[in-house]
């Protein structure tokens, strides 16, 4: 599985394009099938970040 963390306002409108790249990255660098692998979202709100 992967996992996508990113700001809801700028994730959340890119996620179909953010999982095309990723699959189509997986296929051709790991030659993984599509459907072999799942991909999560989470969209944070600012407030959700911490840095260290």
């Amino acid at each position: 599985m992967i996992t996508v963390f990113g700001l809801k306002s700028k994730l959340a409108p890119r996620r179909e394009k953010l999982a095309e790249v990723i699959y189509n990255s997986l296929h051709l660098g790991l030659d993984i099938p599509k459907g072999k692998h799942a991909i999560r979202f989470l969209c944070l709100e600012k407030e959700d970040f911490t840095t260290f």
